[in-house]
């Protein structure tokens, strides 16, 4: 498993880093941080969403409306 680092948009050009999971793949770790799985209600965010950004060890990867954008 590795750590996933996850950032919410607050702005236009603006995220919060809000928290992070522990997960095997990019769309576990956008699983894992959705408000219906029990861990992430510890961090008191709302669900990641389309414009948020999840850093693994690869690199940061905007969620689309299906699938990621990979940003670098």
């Amino acid at each position: 498993m590795a750590q996933f680092q996850i950032y919410h948009s607050i702005g236009e050009n603006m995220l919060k880093h809000v928290g992070f999971v522990e997960a095997n793949s990019l769309e576990q770790a956008f699983q894992y941080s959705q408000n219906d799985h029990d861990d992430w209600h510890y961090y008191e965010a709302r669900s990641t969403s389309v414009g948020d950004i999840i850093q693994s060890e690869d690199g940061f990867y905007m969620v689309r409306g299906m699938g990621f954008k990979f940003l670098g």
